[in-house]
């Protein structure tokens, strides 16, 4: 009762409690999320001994919900911006989960790990016994293992066909059967029964620093068997279906060197390879200027803004931005940019930034990249996790945009896992770092 009491009266002051502690270095950390965790916890020990499934289900729905609200709280510390707020067309989202999709929650604490998992037909709750220190380890290991370049080649030599000697020598594939074996084994049966091929993630902690599609099963990589979304939270996500209407993209790139970051070679390339699939507009380098973006977002109407350009995402917003020729963009000015297209009542579906990267080891930052289609005010964004090698990146994208195009049917999370699907049988480029980076975050539809 007395956390129930601290969080209903924390709810309503939030605001005026950011205002006089922002500005202290992790305070949110500090203050605010250990109540809800603390509170999240309390009501797992009282599911243990509820013996009514009734009863039982409920006390998990308050728990998903004390998550829900924690994420909110956060997402709007994180961009300093209280008016970032659920999806009103969502009131109903979590008890309505599409068939053959499952919202995942791991949340972790001090000596065990929890899984929440709502299906369309209910909830279900895992108790894993591994310790936080022990999985912030493994997680950590394994993003430096994914982002080891050195050992790619030698790698690649041992993973193709999946049948020559050496592969279980790997450490980056003995961390991915690890991290499977904890966090996925356990359910896949239910995910399984429900006939799950879309699997929303609700990263929490340091399990936000890495790709869940990467995790092997000893036999596959998870992204060949499921399509994976990241999200903020159910509630912080656009999820209503739109019919399909003809897609026009604003296509920006910059390939010089700017701003002190390295030119990106493969740039027009990736461009204009996109702009011969996707009826559009193209800005590259010179023409990329913020005059002339925020011209074309107001003048016209997009369904996609694809941004080829370095983005940072740091462990605040003030070290959050993404480049255009002449200056940085924060994620306020990208959100008023985006904004601009509800002037021709038109809502961005999908944004893409084809070559962000996040600090390493900071879940914070990568906690802002998870909620960068709700700032910015798209449905959908497509971003990486690290930067990613430049004709890598083209060959997912390229794939994502034809299969996007050509079918009605195909959800944007399907066309990205079939984009990953053809790296992870390519004998160039079917090493994770390639491919793994990619994450689908928001509408999936």
């Amino acid at each position: 009762m007395s956390f129930q009491n601290a969080i209903d009266t924390l709810n309503p002051i939030r605001q005026q409690l950011f205002l006089g502690i922002r500005g202290y270095e992790n305070s949110f950390e500090t203050k605010i999320r250990p109540i809800y965790l603390d509170m999240a916890s309390l009501i797992f020990d009282q599911v243990e001994n509820e013996t009514n499934s009734n009863a039982r289900d409920n006390k998990l729905k308050q728990a998903r919900d004390t998550m829900e609200t924690l994420k909110q709280a956060e997402i709007q510390d994180y961009f300093n911006d209280e008016c970032l707020t659920s999806y009103p067309t969502n009131s109903n989202s979590l008890d309505t989960i599409p068939s053959k999709t499952a919202v995942i929650y791991p949340i972790q604490f001090l000596n065990h790990l929890t899984i929440l998992i709502s299906f369309s037909d209910g909830i279900k709750q895992f108790n894993i016994t591994i310790g936080s220190k022990q999985l912030d380890e493994t997680v950590r290991d394994f993003r430096f293992q994914l982002e080891n370049w050195d050992e790619v080649n030698d790698w690649k030599e041992t993973w193709y066909g999946r049948l020559n000697e050496g592969l279980e020598s790997s450490e980056l594939v003995n961390t991915a059967k690890k991290l499977y074996d904890w966090i996925i084994e356990p359910i896949e049966p239910e995910l399984i029964a429900h006939e799950i091929d879309t699997l929303l993630i609700v990263p929490e902690g340091s399990l936000r620093l890495i790709p869940f599609s990467a995790f092997y099963d000893g036999t596959f990589f998870l992204v060949e068997k499921y399509a994976f979304v990241t999200i903020p939270a159910i509630n912080l996500t656009d999820t209503l279906w739109m019919k399909q209407q003809e897609k026009k993209a604003l296509l920006c790139g910059l390939s010089k060197a700017r701003h002190g970051f390295l030119p990106l070679i493969g740039v027009k390339k990736e461009i204009e390879s996109i702009h011969s699939i996707i009826n559009g507009e193209m800005l590259v380098d010179e023409n990329y200027t913020l005059e002339k973006l925020t011209k074309k977002l107001k003048q016209s109407k997009y369904s996609i803004v694809h941004l080829a350009t370095h983005g940072v995402f740091g462990g605040t917003q003030n070290l959050t931005y993404v480049l255009t020729y002449d200056q940085k963009l924060t994620m306020n000015q990208l959100e008023k940019l985006i904004g601009l297209t509800k002037l021709n009542q038109n809502n961005i579906d999908l944004l893409v930034l084809s070559a962000c990267q996040t600090a390493q080891g900071n879940e914070r930052a990568a906690f802002g990249l998870a909620g960068i289609a709700l700032k910015a005010g798209a449905r959908s964004a497509i971003a990486t996790l690290w930067t990613v090698n430049d004709e890598a990146a083209y060959r997912i994208l390229i794939h994502f945009y034809d299969q996007i195009r050509f079918s009605s049917q195909i959800t944007k999370a399907k066309a990205l896992q079939s984009a990953m699907k053809q790296m992870v049988i390519d004998t160039q480029y079917c090493h994770p770092s390639y491919w793994a980076p990619f994450l689908l975050i928001g509408n999936w539809y």
